[in-house]
């Protein structure tokens, strides 16, 4: 079922913008009793993962500083690729090849995050 899916979400992504860079969001909020000391110790496990994939990734937590809306969540989560064909590849040796979805289960026990996928064009780099 997950590879089917995983196939779908890469053809439909091979067809997007071709200027486009995939970015993925998540906006998470922690489980009772977990906090980002928790998130931290899983982070050194799924970098373990992920030094056994190739190509491109990079990712960033956002952590809010303040902000008007209550119910704001706890971190995000930013990921990003240069383009669909190394997110497509990416997503296939984390979640086939590599031990992604074991570290993926781990991280829901620590917080409940909320998913979106964003297509972006860079706009200025200096």
């Amino acid at each position: 079922m997950r590879t089917a899916a995983l196939a779908l979400l890469v053809t439909f992504l091979a067809a997007g913008p071709a200027s486009a860079e995939p970015y993925e969001f998540y906006g998470c909020t922690f489980n009772k009793g977990f906090d980002m000391a928790d998130f931290d110790k899983w982070i050194e496990k799924w970098k373990k993962v992920q030094a056994g994939l190739k190509g491109p990734y990079t990712a960033v937590i956002l952590t809010p500083q303040y902000d008007t809306d209550p119910d704001l969540p706890d971190f995000f989560w930013m990921g990003s690729w240069p383009d669909a064909t190394s997110m497509g590849s990416g997503l296939k040796q984390y979640f086939e090849d590599g031990a992604g979805a074991g570290v993926d289960a781990d991280v829901r026990k620590i917080a409940t995050c909320r998913a979106a996928l964003w297509w972006g064009r860079t706009i200025f780099k200096r």
